[in-house]
Order: structure tokens, then sequence, then C-alpha cells
């Protein structure tokens, strides 16, 4: 599931509730364009400090959305960010996705179904309540094959 933190507190949210919910696909987004307006040391140090207040940890990934700006996902590759969004035209996504291959990371083209958790009353319940009916929903597929 992906899940837009607008703040270290979102982020927080988010992880408590995936490790609450022993959520096994979480992936925490920053806001549209957020490399362009907030930089992508923002990012980083703020999902940094998010992760130091959770122990242990749940399984994660966390991307920056460099909206359609292919200069900014160059320079957020060279400050070491390691999984990105790029919503630009897909001959420049093409090339960016080779540059961050040979760097050992990844770009997303298509954010798709985000739970965004801005303006929700109860940030921490909703968010906990989603993500535990993720992880049911995938439970019911679960397929186990006897010997």
């Amino acid at each position: 599931m992906r899940i837009i933190v607008y703040s270290l507190e979102d982020a927080r949210v988010a992880l408590r509730a995936a490790a609450a919910a022993e959520a096994s696909a979480l992936h925490l987004v920053s806001p549209p364009g957020a490399a362009c307006y907030s930089g992508v040391a923002w990012f980083l140090a703020l999902i940094s400090a998010a992760i130091r207040d959770i122990s242990p940890p749940p399984v994660f990934s966390a991307f920056l959305d460099c909206g359609d700006q292919p200069g900014v996902v160059l320079n957020a590759l060279r400050v070491g960010a390691r999984a990105l969004i790029f919503t630009g035209p897909c001959r420049q996504a093409e090339r960016l996705v080779a540059v961050a291959v040979a760097r050992n990371a990844r770009i997303l083209t298509a954010t798709g179904p985000t739970l965004d958790l801005r303006g929700r009353r109860d940030a921490a319940v909703f968010c906990r309540r989603q993500l535990e009916k993720l992880e049911r929903s995938r439970d019911e597929f679960l397929v186990v094959e006897g010997s």
C-alpha cells in the first residue's frame, strides 16, 4: 500500500500502523513533486527520523516524487536517493530508469492508488484499518499446496 507522508508524524503513523498490522508491502510516498519544493534532503531526513522511533521497523520502501523534472531526478540520485517517482514523458523516463539501475536505485513512472492521511480525524486508526484490510485480502488469496 502506498501512503503519502507530508510530515514526520505522518511517517510515524504509517510505520506504526504497518508494524501493528504486520503489513508486508508498505510504500511511503512523498507528496506529488515534493523533491522540487521540499528537496531531497528533507525527505531522506524525514524517513531516517521516522524509523529511529520504531523498533523494529516494518519492511517498507520510501519514494520521493520528483514530478516531471528529469534534472531533479538526476540530482536526487546524485545525493543518495534510491527510490523515486518520475511522471514526465516515457522517453525521458526510459533514460532515467537506465541511470537509476546503474546506481542501484528504482524509479516508478506511475504512482497508482495511494492512501492520503491528510485531514483524517484519527489518521493512526484509519491507516491501521486500511493496512489490516489489505493484509486480510492477501491472506484470502494465499494458496498453500500440500505435499
